[in-house]
């Protein structure tokens, strides 16, 4: 019997929204970009707090009502993993919502898309992944806005082949299964979390190869934008039953540490939680921010009893996606879910790189 779960602590709100104007809430024209320092100026709206709130309500308001990518000029990057049941599964209200997620994101016009691994269940075949109501009936309407990661159960088929046939170039852009690209001013850096030197595996438990960590530091040495994401399957932290604390993943995190990567993002954990930026020892202004996203429609889980002091919020009822509003040194996110409700939003500054 599986172990009745905290009860999702929603964050209480940090910053007043006395500053803020009623016709700056205003449902825009979708076909407008919004720009929230010309917003702040025209309007007269001073200081830091204030005009960093109206970021993120500008973000809310643009997600919600299918604005351009062009918002303030940043790009906007929604995110999701363990999608799509197997072909002719039943929608209910617990199970096979893949359809739900890709109107979401189609909804918000992102400029990319970060498909988090276990795109398609049960075996990340090919004919799995064109069956009815599976994955490309569903997100392959954006899939040229897609750049995935596999997931423990995109190799269920040997050598991730369906996952890799599906995906063609835009899984192994530089003939390996990690890469990096450019996303505005971010540098985004896509990892493989299923090998190790001795073969790649259909496991619970996430690990590395030494090429792919040394492809990774030769990648962040290379790296000049002072915004970095990374994003992989499965997470160090997570706080489901029975997942998380990956010992092979822990070279990884250093490596990121190091070199100041603002944010990371995972799947495998089916359900929402956002950390405080941390360390592997506890929480830190110089650490990552870890986003768990295994909301894409598979299924829902459970959260353990006892929830790691850094864990800000969770939410394992709703399928959603996250949408990361990605400025030149900073970045807005909102975790909203398939019935239009945010569940979580704020906004951060990306690290001064050394």
């Amino acid at each position: 019997m599986a172990i009745a779960p905290e009860p999702i602590c929603w964050e209480c709100a940090t910053q007043s929204a006395g500053d803020a104007r009623p016709d700056l809430l205003e449902m825009p024209d979708p076909n407008t970009a919004l720009n929230a320092e010309q917003m702040a100026n025209t309007h007269g709206i001073r200081g830091i707090a204030s005009q960093r709130l109206l970021r993120v309500l500008v973000a809310a308001i643009a997600i919600a009502s299918g604005a351009t990518p062009a918002i303030a000029h940043a790009p906007i990057l929604a995110a999701a993993g363990d999608i799509a049941c197997a072909p002719g599964g039943k929608t209910t209200a617990t199970e096979c919502q893949q359809a739900a997620t890709a109107r979401l994101i189609k909804r918000a016009h992102p400029a990319a898309v970060a498909a988090l691994g276990d795109n398609q269940y049960e075996n990340g075949g090919l004919a799995e992944y064109f069956g009815t109501g599976a994955f490309d009936a569903t997100w392959g309407a954006f899939k040229p806005l897609i750049h995935p990661v596999p997931g423990n159960e995109d190799y269920a088929t040997a050598n991730a082949s369906g996952y890799f046939q599906y995906f063609g170039g835009a899984a192994d852009p530089a003939g390996a299964s990690y890469y990096s690209y450019e996303l505005g001013a971010w540098h985004v850096i896509a990892l493989n979390s299923n090998c190790s030197d001795l073969g790649c595996v259909n496991s619970l438990h996430g690990q590395m190869t030494s090429a792919e960590l040394r492809w990774l530091a030769s990648d962040l040495a290379g790296a000049r934008q002072r915004c970095i994401l990374a994003y992989w399957h499965h997470p160090l932290f997570t706080s489901t039953l029975m997942l998380g604390g990956e010992r092979a993943l822990l070279p990884l995190w250093r490596m990121l540490f190091s070199a100041r990567v603002d944010v990371v993002l995972n799947g495998h954990a089916h359900d929402y939680e956002r950390f405080a930026r941390r360390s592997l020892a506890g929480a830190t202004p110089a650490g990552i921010r870890e986003f768990v996203l295994g909301t894409g429609g598979r299924s829902l889980f459970n959260f353990k009893m006892h929830i790691s002091s850094t864990s800000q919020r969770r939410d394992r009822r709703d399928f959603g996606a996250l949408f990361l509003i990605l400025h030149r040194d900073s970045y807005d996110w909102a975790f909203r879910t398939i019935r239009g409700v945010e569940r979580d939003r704020g906004s951060d500054r990306c690290h001064h790189k050394l």
